[in-house]
């Protein structure tokens, strides 16, 4: 069993997926929905950092039980539209999406463990026929 020096120390993992839908101002939604799925994945070390890049990049999120969500318009390149931008979309000049941002946060606990302690148990996954 290994376990001299081994540290342990927590972490929160943020995974973020996308969906987005053409919108039209005068029909909602149209169209079929994409879904992006798992675009990003970071570990951060304090609750209180995930968040400030949360808010950061993506402004203040709805907090539900089991993640964060932000719903917003972008464009067909994945920005924010400007005024002018939605204007247009208004007048049915200028393709929106509704774009939906799922944060989910899971704590992570991750040991670091003596790599010396590593390769002395090698030997005897070996014997045991690993």
């Amino acid at each position: 069993m290994i376990t001299r020096n081994n540290v342990t120390r927590s972490f929160y993992q943020l995974e973020i997926s996308k969906m987005s839908t053409q919108d039209n101002y005068e029909q909602g939604e149209i169209g079929e929905t994409s879904d992006f799925g798992v675009f990003h994945n970071e570990l951060f070390s304090t609750l209180e950092a995930l968040y400030q890049y949360v808010i950061g990049y993506y402004g203040t999120p709805e907090i539900f039980d089991d993640r964060l969500e932000i719903c917003q318009h972008e464009t067909g390149d994945g920005n924010i539209p400007t005024d002018y931008g939605v204007e247009l979309w208004k007048r049915g000049k200028k393709k929106l999406y509704t774009v939906n941002y799922i944060f989910y946060i899971t704590k992570v606990e991750k040991t670091s463990l003596n790599h010396a302690n590593l390769v002395n148990e090698f030997p005897k996954l070996i014997d045991n026929g690993y």
